[in-house]
């Protein structure tokens, strides 16, 4: 068998059926689907065992709940393809995915890890392409393998998992397992895509899409309360990303500089997303109050000013997120709506001549 498709579910009745659809729809037709229930307390269980009964490609494991990190390794363990390539429960597969994964499979005889991009696809139905880091299939061995590994650094493009195919026996032998890590709430997938980085001698990466990632309403990662808005710390990985740096033989102190760079960009990212959706005044000012210098790494803070792949504006503002400064951060978001304004109204003058 060549692909087992690794699927987690947890409360997923909404979406399921449609994930589901777009596995058992797939143009290549030489894999399994292992759908992973997670201890749902709604109706998914029973949709899982349903797609089981009604296709024996579909294979269900139950288990109690250990979140996503967990569950994703519990279905890779139970796995029999040569590959492992995933999806989440609210997504979907395009069309020929797989069979555009087999043909690159045998087109580069073969490669431990294969990545590409996907679509953001949004409520209203519109989809909008990711970029790609590569234009052209690039093939990575040795050395070389250095020019997509420093690029988990450089963005957060490759964090991904459901963008990768992997041989399954990437999973073998030294592979973390990463149990003191399976409390995070969006970090698991860049630790998982880095352990399959770290453990893949030859990889490709492919211009092309192969899924559409749903940005619904409701999930946990639009739930804009303050009290939320730390559950976005990724801090507790970094240790982690500075020892897959020294061991990839990346340049060490550039390379830090853009990982802490990240995470600064990420503080602000988080902020931002929360204070432009919150639903008061008051909301506002108790996210303002919360205590951001936790979700940034130290040594980012120490090395904030000097941070070379920070611009001057990234650096004050984040300065102002750590420091709770309130009235600088309404003054910025003031200022900020204006220039948005005074920009909406240019536009609307030139288009109309």
């Amino acid at each position: 068998m060549r692909f087992s498709v690794i699927m987690p579910v947890y409360n997923s009745e909404k979406t399921l059926r449609e994930s589901i659809a777009s596995v058992l729809s797939q143009t290549c037709t030489d894999f399994e689907l292992i759908l992973v229930d997670d201890g749902s307390t709604d109706g998914s269980a029973v949709m899982c065992d349903s797609a089981a009964r009604e296709d024996p490609r579909v294979r269900v494991i139950h288990q109690t709940n250990c979140r996503q990190l967990r569950t994703r390794l519990n279905g890779i363990a139970a796995s029999k393809g040569e590959y492992c390539v995933f999806l989440d429960s609210d997504d979907l597969y395009t069309p020929d995915n797989l069979e555009k994964l087999e043909e690159a499979i045998v087109a580069f005889q073969e490669p431990d890890l294969l990545i590409r991009s996907f679509y953001y696809e949004y409520p209203d139905g519109s989809l909008k392409a990711a970029p790609f880091l590569f234009d052209s299939p690039v093939f990575f061995e040795g050395d070389d393998r250095k020019t997509v590994l420093s690029c988990f650094f450089t963005g957060t493009m490759l964090n991904s998992v459901w963008t990768k195919a992997v041989k399954r026996t990437v999973f073998e032998g030294s592979f973390p397992d990463y149990a003191r890590f399976s409390e995070l709430l969006v970090a698991e997938d860049r630790l998982h895509s880095m352990g399959m980085a770290d453990n893949a001698g030859r990889i490709v990466y492919l211009p092309e899409r192969c899924c559409r990632y749903r940005t619904l309403p409701g999930s946990v990662t639009r739930d804009y309360s303050p009290e939320n808005a730390l559950r976005f710390c990724t801090k507790a990985i970094y240790p982690e990303e500075l020892a897959y740096i020294e061991r990839w033989g990346l340049p060490v102190p550039e390379t830090v500089q853009r990982l802490n760079a990240q995470y600064a960009a990420g503080a602000i990212y988080v902020f931002d997303r929360f204070y432009r959706n919150a639903a008061s005044s008051a909301d506002r000012t108790a996210l303002i109050a919360l205590p951001w210098r936790s979700f940034l790494p130290e040594p980012c803070i120490e090395s904030l000013s000097a941070n070379p792949f920070l611009n001057e504006a990234q650096i004050a503002l984040t300065k102002m997120i750590l420091r709770a400064d309130g009235a600088g951060l309404m003054r910025y978001y003031l200022r900020k709506r204006t220039r948005d304004r005074l920009k909406m109204l240019k536009n609307r003058w030139t288009s109309h001549g």
